[in-house]
């Protein structure tokens, strides 16, 4: 990857499903920021630029709903793909209406196949950047 890094924040209280995942976004060129509670989410969240969550539901101090409730409406939020080994009915359809980019079931993926669909979820958003800034490079907002 050219340029700065792409970061990625890790938000999984489980040391043995959130390390492995770092380890391999960072081989793969990203900034990992790993956290273990949706209150060190939201917290990283609003101190540091995001480019991507990867958000498992249950954890301690806030659950990813919370987490995903924060993001609800701000036009800066990151995608977020939860991560999850819960996927009963509701779950799923609440993650994706408080705006979870994609539902991912733990143990249906290789690391390799979420990182490929992370990236997937900062180029688009890349992308959507891009179209909305003028020819200048410029924010139309000015930002």
């Amino acid at each position: 990857m050219s340029g700065p890094r792409p970061s990625v924040l890790v938000a999984e209280d489980l040391s043995i499903v959130r390390r492995p995942l770092a380890l391999i976004l960072e081989r793969r060129g990203y900034r990992v920021i790993e956290v273990t509670d949706g209150q060190a989410a939201i917290e990283a969240l609003e101190r540091e630029p995001i480019d991507a969550v990867l958000l498992d539901l249950a954890m301690p101090v806030i659950d990813g709903f919370g987490v995903l409730e924060h993001l609800r409406g701000r036009p800066d939020a990151p995608p977020v793909l939860v991560y999850t080994s819960h996927p009963i009915r509701g779950n799923v359809e609440r993650a994706l209406a408080l705006g979870a980019h994609e539902v991912i079931v733990k143990g249906t993926h290789t690391i390799m196949e979420i990182a490929a669909r992370l990236q997937a979820a900062i180029g688009r958003r890349t992308r959507a950047a891009g179209a909305t800034s003028s020819p200048g490079g410029e924010h139309p907002e000015g930002r």
